[in-house]
């Protein structure tokens, strides 16, 4: 459970960086 937890987090906060790096 935490590593599939962990493994989104970390996933969507990937892509919220490459997401906002776009943006700026």
């Amino acid at each position: 459970m935490v590593d599939t937890k962990s493994s989104k987090k970390d996933k969507e906060r990937g892509r919220d960086k490459t997401r906002k790096r776009a943006a700026s």
